[in-house]
């Protein structure tokens, strides 16, 4: 397992990534109850960068609640699934 920390000049960060074959798994981790998009924002700049470099991204948000959804190409999870899927 290849797990690594992000963080740039401008002090945007993602808690974790997991290299891959194929792509990066990107995680943002956050103790709150209720998960907001407000979260995803430095999910969504690493994406970016990334793709102007070809890599494959998937984007998670684990939270401390209970349930798990998907939002379009983003897994929303809560901690207790997360930690036996990573």
């Amino acid at each position: 397992l290849d797990a690594y920390y992000w963080k740039d000049s401008n002090k945007r960060e993602v808690d974790l990534l997991i290299d891959e074959n194929d792509k990066v798994k990107i995680y943002e981790i956050k103790s709150n109850l209720t998960p907001k998009i407000e979260f995803t924002k430095n999910l969504k700049i690493f994406d970016s960068l990334a793709k102007e470099k070809g890599i494959k991204t998937q984007q998670h948000l684990v939270y401390s609640g209970k349930e798990q959804f998907k939002q379009k190409t983003l897994n929303i999870t809560d901690w207790k699934t997360a930690i036996t899927t990573i």
